[in-house]
């Protein structure tokens, strides 16, 4: 049986349909999204029962019966597929925005935050890979990964079938870099691709991640764009696709990308900037395949000062702890890697050449933006 999960009433942040959705179908809470075979979700304001995943519960169980429990990437993949085909029939004709958050291949459990131990990629099929000489914890990574696939063919499928596939416009990206979690080895798929770090990292392996869009008749099939952008372009992006103007009063920080989907030349945005609670360490040193990384989840960093990593243009700044935790500063250590030479960050250019005077300049740029070093939803 599981622990007792928190009801959404208890949440004080509300659910998504205080913050102007329609419906909501989910877990209303990060902690809750590890569990992906829950005993209760959310479908408005109201918990649902899954009487299915009350009973003993495990790997192996859940792989040899899969249609005897209830698995959370199945449970909203079926309610976006629905809500998608009612509109389909009913609603066809009225613009729509639907916010798909898969939670895998997060690592994850069987049972309930904070008490359950993440063990890997629950998955309720192997998908091929059991025959695979690899550690249980990549077969099952791999498996959710292809079963995401999987299931959004059915979303995309489900699009098709409305007749709503050619009008509308598909974003599909990560939340951050690759994790190293649950005992799988990000470095197993060289799942960064190379680059240094991973998720909660500064470095490009924890902050940079690919986003696929499907746009019929805009976004050609096949193309590729390195405009950079980040999450706080989506508002004004979606926005810019729904024809509809920015408030004049609008404290937004991001920026339309629509012209570079639409594959005409736009510069990059004047800086990008991220933070985090401290330096991580074993960063950069890749751990022997099947040891423990401790340090390397929500608990890295705890109690040191906070840092911050930005990006401009082909330059990109790195500060494991700000002098002053109010904000960058001219006294930060800064480390600077050219991104066009060096994608990888393994020379710190700091102090060679005209380091240092780019380090100045961004360092400058930084102080009349008030920005502060105070790590977000850490």
């Amino acid at each position: 049986m599981d622990g007792p999960e928190a009801s959404p009433q208890t949440l004080a942040w509300g659910l998504p349909t205080d913050y102007g959705f329609d419906t909501y179908a989910g877990q209303p809470n990060q902690a809750l999204c590890h569990n992906m075979y829950p005993i209760s979700y959310t479908v408005q304001n109201q918990s649902v029962a899954l009487p299915l995943n009350t009973e003993q519960k495990s790997r192996e169980l859940c792989m040899a019966h899969p249609g005897a429990y209830n698995y959370t990437t199945d449970l909203f993949a079926d309610h976006a597929i629905e809500w998608l085909q009612a509109r389909g029939t009913t609603e066809s004709a009225k613009p729509f925005f639907l916010y798909l958050s898969f939670t895998v291949p997060h690592a994850g459990g069987w049972g309930s935050a904070p008490n359950m131990p993440e063990q890997g990629n629950p998955v309720p099929t192997d998908l091929g890979y059991g025959d695979k000489d690899w550690p249980t914890v990549e077969r099952d990574h791999a498996a959710s990964v292809g079963y995401l696939d999987l299931k959004m063919g059915k979303v995309l499928a489900a699009l098709a079938d409305s007749d709503l596939d050619t009008n509308t416009v598909v974003f599909f990206a990560s939340d951050n870099g690759a994790h190293n979690e649950g005992g799988h080895d990000v470095h197993f798929f060289d799942s960064t691709g190379g680059l240094r770090g991973f998720k909660r990292s500064y470095y490009e392996g924890g902050v940079r991640s690919p986003s696929l869009v499907r746009w019929p008749g805009v976004v050609a099939a096949g193309s590729i764009s390195h405009t950079p952008w980040a999450f706080w372009d989506v508002m004004p992006t979606m926005l810019d696709i729904a024809g509809i103007a920015l408030p004049s009063n609008a404290a937004l920080d991001g920026r339309s990308i629509v012209p570079a989907l639409k594959g005409t030349a736009q510069s990059p945005p004047e800086y990008m900037y991220w933070t985090w609670r401290g330096k991580v360490e074993l960063d950069d040193h890749p751990p022997a395949h099947g040891t423990e990384v401790i340090g390397m989840d929500g608990r890295a960093g705890v109690g040191t000062p906070p840092g911050y990593a930005v990006r401009v243009g082909e330059w990109k700044g790195v500060v494991h702890a700000c002098a002053d935790a109010q904000g960058p500063s001219a006294n930060d250590q800064m480390e600077l890697y050219n991104l066009t030479a060096d994608p990888y960050e393994t020379n710190d250019v700091a102090t060679v050449g005209s380091g240092g005077k780019i380090v100045k300049s961004i360092k400058s740029l930084l102080a009349g933006k008030g920005l502060s070093c105070a790590c977000w939803q850490c």
